[in-house]
């Protein structure tokens, strides 16, 4: 019997020696692990080691995943780079030529033609050539800003009603053209952290919008909220609405609403806006009304 205590005795401690070591390994291989994350993140050199224990052998097989991952990593870097150097050359290949047809279409539309059916279809030539630099335009700033060649980093802190009255101004035209009414209610002192000249396009694409598919007559009102951390543009239209199941759609690159299909566009300007704001750390929420009008809120970081 004292025998058979014994061995049991034994057996419990040898038992319980192997879990503290089992224990001790566990806490060692994990700390080894930490540090190899840790090498992968801040891009130092990641070292295997071999055994054959069990811990070891996972050990070293997420440290080949680490290493596979860090090599598709900079097989993608080398393909953003090879991406940015194409649409720098074609930035360079085909912006000149666009701008310059375009350029002597308008001076040949400047020209006394008597000819009415010249005229005209001079008229429609220079409204298509100015229609294909927009296009390229529009394109070109969309794949940079995707390929992360045009950086939002020009960020600090300036004035919204500034913002807002520059970019009305340059819409003063398409404005006035329909009669639609422009209320700005944003005090002098209301500031936010933005990068101003690309805010500006992302603002001048949702008031650009508002216009567009506001009737004669109607309203377009901006109004800034200011909370803990952001300052909210809220930028409402009489318009025609937007369907609440394509409230997500409407941000995606080319997409088109079957209701806006009798309106000229290409489904890029909200897209841009949304990758503008999000890059300077804010965002864009959208509530609609068929039939009633629509209201964009540009959430500023300040």
């Amino acid at each position: 019997m004292k025998m058979l205590l014994f061995i049991l005795f034994i057996l419990c401690t040898i038992e319980f020696i192997y879990i503290i070591i089992s224990k001790i390994s566990a806490v060692n291989m994990y700390k080894k692990l930490s540090k190899a994350f840790d090498d992968a993140i801040n891009e130092r050199p990641v070292e295997l080691h071999y055994d054959e224990s069990i811990l070891s052998s996972l050990y070293d097989s997420i440290l080949r995943y680490i290493n596979i991952n860090k090599s598709k990593l900079e097989a993608a870097e080398d393909e953003k780079e090879s991406l940015q150097m194409i649409i720098s050359n074609v930035s360079h290949q085909i912006g000149q030529p666009v701008s310059d047809v375009c350029l002597y279409i308008e001076l040949l539309t400047e020209k006394d033609i008597q000819d009415e059916e010249t005229r005209i279809l001079l008229n429609d030539l220079h409204r298509q050539s100015e229609k294909l630099r927009f296009l390229f335009e529009v394109m070109l700033k969309s794949s940079r800003l995707e390929a992360g060649i045009i950086a939002v980093n020009n960020i600090k802190r300036q004035s919204v009603r500034k913002l807002i009255s520059d970019t009305i101004l340059e819409l003063i035209t398409s404005i006035t053209a329909k009669n639609i009414n422009i209320c700005v209610d944003i005090d002098e002192e209301v500031t936010a952290d933005f990068d101003f000249n690309w805010t500006k396009e992302a603002v001048y694409n949702l008031i650009e919008n508002a216009v567009k598919y506001t009737p004669q007559n109607g309203l377009i009102s901006i109004k800034s909220i200011c909370y803990e951390t952001y300052v909210c543009l809220d930028i409402s239209d009489t318009g025609i609405g937007i369907a609440k199941n394509e409230f997500n759609d409407i941000f995606k690159r080319f997409y088109r609403s079957e209701a806006v299909k009798g309106y000229s566009g290409l489904g890029i300007g909200l897209f841009l806006s949304r990758e503008i704001i999000l890059k300077e750390n804010g965002y864009i929420k959208v509530s609609s009304v068929i039939g009633k009008g629509s209201t964009f809120s540009v959430f500023l970081p300040c």
